[in-house]
């Protein structure tokens, strides 16, 4: 959630270091090659999840509530995979004992035998991959290079290692990237009603915008890019007017002391940014698969990059809630998985039978 009075306070404690992007080895042998292959092969629309499993641990102390029976509820939903899920793209996965749990589950090794382990790296970052389908590309790491001020440690972004993970895929003949993210949290003061009012965070949520969009852009090139994940804004925010944008700039907000609004030195037209640091530019309107459907306060999202290839676009057919039963706590009673939805998005590719 936005609100999470001091979100794991000093999160996770992790050292960080400068902003990077890396790319390493992050495909496991699969158990099953044959049904993963099929998944590839098979007719139908692309099934992608998003989830923030609210897994927030620090040295071995619980922030969230209920992390082991939520976290085993999961396993047990995805060794059945009953949404028949191509691809799940979890945050928040910090707790490492029911998290490996999980992962080595032989159900879910079974269903999802490709996976990414974000929160192993050196930074963490808490984000977790799993895949039906094939890796044909070393996972690609993001590390935000403005993770938020350390004036404010104890709400735990600054600390959490925030970015994105990245993927590609190729089905028959056609590659697709798929990426997952969590963006810098609002915490707005006691007179705000919304996070675009008086959000001491918004400034560098903004600079994760656009380093977020100009990264994936970059990397998925003519190719379509799904990217889901925690956003921390709703639709009635400026910041969801920046990811429909048709374009943005790579501008690198300057001065964090800064009264003037970011978009209004960083936005717009490009006079408007022209004498400012860029990393970039982003000239693809990005769509929200969910938008009729969505909540006015969801967070959660998954995006398509359309392909400049008209015969390569990548078309959202539905997006819907799944995971929505209550889990069973010894003690106590049901509660939900986490306190986001599981959000699943259905994806056809241009001309495909789905």
């Amino acid at each position: 959630m936005m609100l999470r009075s001091g979100v794991a306070i000093l999160a996770l404690l992790i050292p960080l270091a400068a902003g990077c992007i890396s790319t390493e080895t992050s495909r496991e042998a699969a158990e099953s090659p044959s049904r993963a292959q099929a998944a590839v092969d098979r007719e139908g629309p692309l099934r992608i999840a998003t989830l923030n499993m609210w897994g927030v641990s620090v040295l071995g102390i619980d922030v969230a509530k209920d992390i082991d029976a939520r976290f085993d509820a999961l396993r047990v939903r995805l060794a059945r995979n009953k949404p028949q899920l191509d691809v799940i793209l979890l945050q928040e996965m910090w707790k490492d004992a029911p998290r490996r749990a999980l992962l080595e589950d032989e159900e879910v090794r079974r269903q999802f035998p490709y996976r990414v382990d974000g929160v192993e790296r050196f930074g963490g970052t808490g984000l977790v991959i799993l895949s039906r389908l094939a890796f044909s590309h070393d996972a690609v790491h993001l590390k935000f290079e403005r993770q938020g001020s350390l004036l404010r440690a104890h709400q735990g972004d600054v600390l959490s290692g925030k970015g994105s993970i990245a993927v590609r895929v190729d089905l028959v003949g056609r590659a697709l990237w798929i990426a997952t993210t969590h963006l810098i949290a609002c915490y707005p003061d006691e007179h705000a009603s919304e996070c675009d009012e008086n959000d001491p965070n918004g400034k560098y949520r903004w600079d994760q915008i656009q380093e977020l969009r100009i990264f994936l852009s970059k990397l998925a090139g003519d190719a379509p890019l799904i990217v889901g994940g925690d956003f921390n804004f709703t639709r009635a925010s400026r910041y969801y007017q920046t990811m429909v944008a048709p374009e943005v700039a790579g501008c690198i907000h300057d001065d964090p002391a800064a009264e003037e609004p970011v978009d209004a030195r960083c936005f717009g037209r490009h006079s408007d940014f022209e004498a400012t640091p860029r990393r970039g530019l982003d000239r693809i309107s990005w769509i929200d698969s969910g938008e009729e459907h969505a909540a006015r306060r969801r967070l959660d999202y998954l995006w398509v990059r359309p392909a400049s290839d008209a015969s390569q676009r990548l078309i959202p057919d539905n997006l819907e809630p799944i995971f929505e039963a209550l889990v069973d706590v010894p003690g106590d009673k049901p509660v939900p998985l986490s306190d986001h939805p599981a959000l699943m998005g259905s994806f056809c590719f241009a001309g495909a039978r789905c």
